[in-house]
């Protein structure tokens, strides 16, 4: 019910009122929409008593503010916020603040071109405090809109609401500070803020004894601190040691988090970290949010203007005024009791940590803030009950550690005890945020690595590797366990703790910076023939070909590194090509795109040690490539055909094609604990007596827990094993061989090579008429072979009639037991050669250079050619 309007009568009578002038009536009425009428009147009493009926039907309730909008009041009362009676537009304003509250009267205003202007106009000196009270809460609610700031700014209200923050009322303050903070959200008037030096007024309003008031004045702070000149400012009047100041209160608990977002605005900028490191206010900070008892604050500019002024006359004189020392009083001189120093917050010492995390980024900032022994702050956090600190501290301290000097100081100042203890805790968010630091902290440092180890951190990382965790978890263990292994005490630790183990699941992951550290890990921990093997055993080969060919840089470089690291026995490299390593890398190389520096070395060692897919790929063995049992010559590969182990030339029926000629001629002299066997590839591999197991770190006593018990979701299999056949005629051959030139033994290495050479031709059917090769019968015999033994392989030695390629391997194969070093050259249509390196004159003569020969097994046996003769070329073509 809207309030009685009324207008009284006259006491002394109608008597003095003229004849056309209208007797005074009064008027009472009860609803809302009779008064929004009166509102059109053109009496000021009419006028001011219906606005003030209205201001008190409008304070009851949000509905009646609804009222009077669909009663459209308010076109009215903005016409008469635009009157030049005091009274009027007073009221008017009064009425328009309530009402602003509702949505509707926002956009109406907003959209309303003479609105705004006139609401600032309202903000002049020479108003009321009750309409700048009105008028600043409308502007308020109009800010809530960003096309409404925008015209507030356009209109200059910026700096009529900066002078409305130094006045006396409360309220005027209040809806003023909140116009501004709202406003802070576009760029523009941030920095308008800056330039009509509101930043004072706005700084003292965090005196104010009003929590609303301090808490709007820290959000604008908060915004306007996004702007570099604002923050240039602020240093300028000092806000930093109020700011710290204001966190060291604790009667302003509840803001402390924002004077801290504040504060890591402002620490963007090299200059203030400077100038706070400088005049100890970083000091102080620390000093408070580590809970000790912080130094006094340093004083302000005003202060020291002030102590200069009032500095001690020359000796002899008083200055005027001065009291006598003697009638000091001596509580004067007593220093004062420090106050009991209370916790800060846990969200704000998190805050400081992000803070600290944000502007470390920065270089020179990082310089500045190790010089102030930041680290040591970092670390106390660490030990913080509060994960969310932890986390935070442990970010700052990763940031932190890219300056080399801070990476040795956090060591010093004992830093990875409490990150150790981090990282076996229950939070897997803490875990994954220690690991960070953990895995630069030792990059290049060897004294955080023994202190991983002495800290008792090598047994929870392998832990971490061998359950099942994130990938961001797997790949820093991955990276601390590879910066440690640098150092061979270190290294040799973490092998001991089933290292080798952990490393397939992580080989298998889908994650290509996973794949990429659990590749590098095996090229830096897998160097010795008992890790070699013990990566066979758990199938830890078959996932790193699988990745071999990754899409990803990082992953094929560190996959193919690896494999140029193992390949380094004959057992491990015959184990990458079963599972098909070399085919990939040769699609590699063709590509040239997808190969790396890696890849030509990688393919150039795996050949090295597995000649029957050197010869067979490459069509060359070198003197230094000694065949050994279990060599087998498939014969030239052709392109997209892949080189295949034994067992698997073995399972084919036989054919009529080209035989695989195998050697194993065993001389009896393994060593005791060696027992040679063939492998699924064909080739023979040493089997140890293997000595006890790796444990696993992650149980106590594994005395009884099998392979597939701590590995359960691993399949641990041998491949089958071709059985070789020992060659008893190649035995004989051997045998005969070395009685025969055990009178040349230390004659020139020619007469032995022809000794040699007539040796073999003889085994083979003996010499060849030029001309006569095609009638020699050498095929029905080796087919008949091959039926006999019922199998596609034949023994070398069982070959007794032999052309070319026949002769050459025979004559390579008993050279390497004989110390008669040679080549095995490859040709077109079944051709085969021997290149032997013979010096041209006696060896009294002075040393000349060695020259390649041709060994003739053939037309002339034992006849050598020179390399680039014409009848070397004549041997050597079809």
């Amino acid at each position: 019910m809207v309030k009685k309007v009324s207008v009284k009568k006259d006491e002394k009578g109608d008597k003095s009122l003229p004849k056309d002038q209208f007797d005074p009536l009064l008027v009472e009425s009860s609803q809302a929409a009779t008064v929004v009428l009166m509102l059109e009147s053109a009496e000021e009493e009419i006028l001011l008593r219906s606005m003030e009926a209205l201001y008190k039907f409008v304070q009851k309730c949000d509905d009646n503010k609804k009222l009077l909008w669909d009663l459209r009041s308010v076109p009215l009362l903005l016409k008469l916020l635009q009157s030049d009676n005091k009274n009027i537009h007073r009221n008017a304003c009064m009425v328009l603040g309530l009402m602003s509250h509702l949505r509707e009267v926002q956009l109406y205003l907003k959209n309303t071109e003479e609105a705004i202007p006139t609401l600032i106009r309202l903000l002049s000196a020479d108003e009321e405090a009750v309409v700048h009270e009105h008028a600043t809460l409308c502007l308020s609610n109009i800010a809530k809109h960003f096309i409404g700031i925008c015209q507030i700014r356009e209109n200059n209200g910026i700096e009529a609401l900066i002078r409305c923050l130094s006045s006396p009322d409360q309220d005027i303050k209040n809806y003023s500070i909140e116009t501004i903070s709202l406003m802070m959200d576009d760029y523009q008037s941030r920095t308008a803020v800056g330039q009509l030096h509101g930043l004072p007024a706005i700084l003292e309003l965090l005196k104010s004894e009003y929590p609303v008031i301090q808490h709007k004045a820290l959000i604008s702070l908060l915004r306007i601190t996004e702007e570099v000149d604002n923050r240039t400012a602020l240093r300028d009047l000092g806000a930093m040691a109020q700011l710290v100041e204001f966190i060291g209160t604790s009667t302003y608990r509840e803001f402390h988090v924002l004077a801290v977002r504040i504060l890591s605005n402002c620490f963007e900028d090299v200059e203030t970290i400077r100038a706070i490191k400088e005049n100890g206010v970083l000091s102080r900070l620390v000093s408070i949010v580590t809970d000790a008892s912080p130094p006094p604050p340093p004083p302000s500019k005003q202060e020291e203007k002030k102590a200069k002024k009032e500095k001690a006359p020359p000796a002899g004189k008083k200055a005027k005024g001065e009291k006598n020392p003697s009638v000091v009083a001596p509580s004067a001189a007593a220093p004062s009791e420090p106050a009991p120093v209370l916790p800060t917050l846990p969200e704000v010492k998190e805050r400081v940590s992000w803070a600290i995390w944000r502007c470390a980024k920065n270089a020179e900032i990082r310089k500045l803030l190790q010089a102030s022994e930041i680290e040591k702050m970092l670390i106390l956090f660490l030990t913080h009950f509060d994960p969310k600190v932890q986390i935070a501290a442990s970010q700052a301290l990763r940031v932190m550690a890219e300056n080399l000097l801070s990476r040795e100081c956090t060591g010093k100042y004992g830093g990875i005890l409490p990150l150790v203890k981090m990282i076996t805790g229950p939070d897997d968010e803490v875990k994954v945020a220690a690991l960070t630091v953990l895995n630069i902290l030792t990059v290049e440092n060897d004294f955080n690595c023994f202190e991983v180890s002495k800290s008792g951190g090598t047994k929870p990382l392998l832990c971490l590797l061998l359950t099942s965790c994130g990938d961001c978890t797997v790949s820093n263990v991955l990276g601390i366990l590879i910066n440690m292994a640098k150092e061979d005490e270190l290294r040799h630790e973490i092998l001991a703790n089933n290292l080798i183990s952990g490393l397939v699941n992580p080989l298998s992951s889908e994650n290509p910076d996973v794949q990429a550290k659990a590749a590098l890990a095996i090229s830096t921990f897998v160097l010795k023939p008992s890790d070699r093997r013990r990566l066979i055993e758990v199938n830890g080969i078959l996932p790193l070909v699988l990745i071999l060919d990754s899409s990803n840089d990082e992953v094929r470089r560190n996959c193919t590194k690896a494999i140029t690291v193992l390949a380094r026995d004959s057992p491990t490299t015959e184990e990458i090509c079963r599972l098909g390593g070399l085919d990939v890398l040769r699609n590699l190389q063709i590509s040239g795109i997808t190969t790396n520096i890696y890849t030509e070395e990688a393919i150039a060692k795996l050949l090295e040690h597995n000649l029957s897919a050197k010869y067979a790929l490459v069509g060359k063995l070198c003197p230094s490539d000694v065949i050994t049992d279990g060599f087998y010559d498939v014969g030239k590969m052709q392109p997209g055909n892949r080189f295949l182990p034994l067992v698997e030339y073995d399972l084919e029926p036989i054919n009529g094609g080209r035989p695989i000629f195998v050697v194993y001629a065993p001389c009896g002299k393994e060593e005791k604990e060696e027992i040679l066997t063939e492998n699924v590839d064909g080739c023979l591999e040493k089997v140890y007596d293997s000595g006890p197991q790796n444990v696993n770190p992650c149980q106590e006593d594994n005395s009884c827990a099998t392979e597939a018990d701590l590995f359960p979701c691993r399949v641990l299999h041998r491949p089958p094993q071709y059985e070789l056949t020992i060659d008893c005629c190649l035995l004989q051959y051997i045998d005969e061989i070395q009685i025969i030139l055990k009178p040349y033994e230390f004659c020139f290495l020619q007469e032995r090579v022809v000794i040699l050479a007539k040796f073999v031709a003889e085994k083979m059917g003996g010499p060849i008429e030029k001309g006569k090769l095609l009638d020699f019968s050498w095929e029905l015999p080796i087919s008949e072979l091959k039926y006999q033994l019922k199998s596609n392989i034949i023994p070398i030695g069982s070959v007794m009639c032999g052309i070319h390629y026949h002769r050459a391997l025979l004559f390579k194969v008993i050279g390497d037991r004989i110390n008669i070093p040679s080549s095995l050259v490859r040709g077109e249509c079944n051709l085969a050669w021997n290149e032997v390196y013979i010096e041209e004159k006696p060896m009294h003569y002075p040393r000349h250079p060695t020259k390649i020969h041709i060994v003739d097994l053939v037309y002339e046996p034992g006849r050598l050619m020179s390399y680039d003769s014409p009848a070397a070329a004549a041997y050597v073509t079809p």
